[in-house]
């Protein structure tokens, strides 16, 4: 369930919720922030949910500090909700042999580092060296269609079941 821990308790409340067909919804991020510098974040709070589709669902945590505690937010619908992947800088097709030669061919070391206005330079030159290398050696992707979202089965099954019968009509 995404905890740091493998207690009893947990282990007891996993092999109930698999015998109940029971489903947890968490965004597998820590939830509570302890004070004492020698304790660990780690994930506490999630959902316990029963038949509600994953498509249906979203969790988002809510950084408002206002304890040691996140709380966590999980919004529900009638319909999927669409999900949107965050924007990623390389793919699984990226170059990285050729990235890391524009890396090695482009960096400048001889970089003024005196003042905090400098570090901030510096860090901006990295991080756009960095874009570079990555948009250079990352081939375009190709237009996807739009995306749709995950349909239930037997909603899918009547879909396919009334293109057929259109099919047949015509």
């Amino acid at each position: 369930m995404g905890s740091r821990l493998t207690t009893m308790k947990r282990r007891n409340l996993w092999r109930a919720m698999s015998d109940s067909n029971y489903d947890y919804i968490s965004n597998d991020a820590p939830t509570y922030w302890p004070t004492d510098p020698r304790k660990l974040p780690d994930l506490l709070d999630f959902f316990v949910s029963h038949g509600l589709p994953r498509n249906n669902r979203q969790i988002h945590s809510n950084y408002d500090l206002s304890s040691d505690r996140t709380p966590v937010i999980v919004s529900l619908s009638t319909a999927a909700i669409d999900k949107t992947l965050p924007p990623k800088l390389t793919t699984r097709k990226t170059e990285w042999n050729i990235f890391q030669h524009y890396l090695e061919e482009d960096t400048n070391l001889n970089i003024r580092l005196k003042s905090p206005a400098d570090l901030d330079q510096a860090a901006h030159y990295f991080t756009t060296l960095v874009q570079k290398a990555a948009w250079f050696s990352t081939p375009a992707q190709k237009q996807q269609a739009p995306f749709i979202p995950n349909t239930p089965l037997h909603i899918r099954q009547l879909v396919a079941a009334k293109r057929r019968a259109r099919r047949v009509w015509q």
